[in-house]
């Protein structure tokens, strides 16, 4: 039987332009997407019913600080959550599994300075607009 899990090992995220270079020095990307329903029950029903509603997508790029050097990366999401502008973002997986494009809002940089340790950060951020995907 054919393995058919994919290793993460191969994942990137970047932001599109020139130059096109992966955000460094990450170890992890999360990208949660959600369907709204909206309760349509009435008085009477037995059982809840729903409605489609809004679509939405959320998630975190964490990895190592570098908010310094990476200058097309860490330091572009850095300025642009300072500045409350939106970035583009690709979150790409190994080769063969897709990829995911859309405009995201960071809303928080979280950095973790431990004593016995890497100096880690996270970029918590919510999607505005649509997201793409390509196989």
């Amino acid at each position: 039987m054919a393995e058919t899990a994919l290793a993460g090992k191969g994942g990137t995220v970047y932001i599109p332009g020139t130059p096109v270079t992966p955000i460094a020095d990450i170890h992890e990307w999360t990208l949660k997407i959600d369907a709204g329903n909206y309760d349509a029950s009435v008085l009477g029903d037995s059982w809840r019913h729903f409605v489609p509603g809004l679509r939405g997508y959320s998630g975190a790029i964490s990895g190592y600080y570098d908010v310094v050097n990476d200058v097309n990366g860490q330091q572009v999401l850095y300025t642009n959550m300072l500045n409350s502008l939106p970035v583009v973002v690709v979150f790409q997986t190994v080769a063969g599994g897709g990829s995911f494009e859309g405009t995201v809002n960071i809303t928080t940089m979280t950095i973790t300075d431990p004593v016995d340790g890497l100096i880690t950060l996270v970029f918590d951020y919510v999607g505005t607009g649509s997201l793409q995907h390509s196989p």
